[in-house]
């Protein structure tokens, strides 16, 4: 499992390669191997929460994204919807998808577009995207 786990980390993936090492170590019951794979998931998350603290800087905006259009079809309907006024509970009943998955889809475009604050998002979404239309109930 350990050696999973570092192979995990050589392609990118520290956060899982720590949680994998550390769910191993919950569930064998040799406590040597336990604290070796505790060791492997401390080691893994701290490289991990390196990465974390050096992303905490906000990243520089990326107007070019906004300016190509660089969203998915559902992204634009999420969009239209939230920029009508719809609340995520709303809007995941009339597109039949999660109140977290809405969550999602707007957390995307706002890292995609380097935004800072929802309210920045919605700027770039309204120049992007037009004035929304709710579209009628059937």
């Amino acid at each position: 499992m350990e050696a999973a786990a570092r192979g995990l980390q050589t392609v990118g993936v520290d956060w899982d390669a720590a949680r994998l090492a550390g769910q191993a170590a919950l569930r064998t019951p040799d406590r040597r191997a336990m604290v070796g794979l505790l060791g492997c998931a401390r080691s893994l998350r701290n490289t991990t929460d390196a990465t974390v603290a050096a992303a905490a800087t906000p990243p520089a905006p990326r107007p070019s994204a906004a300016q190509d259009g660089a969203i998915t079809g559902r992204e634009r309907e999420v969009a239209g919807l939230v920029l009508a006024g719809l609340t995520y509970r709303q809007l995941g009943e009339r597109l039949f998808i999660s109140a977290k998955t809405v969550e999602h889809h707007v957390a995307r475009m706002r890292q995609r577009f380097g935004s800072t604050s929802r309210g920045e998002l919605f700027a770039q979404l309204r120049t992007l995207i037009g004035d929304p239309r709710v579209p009628e109930r059937e």
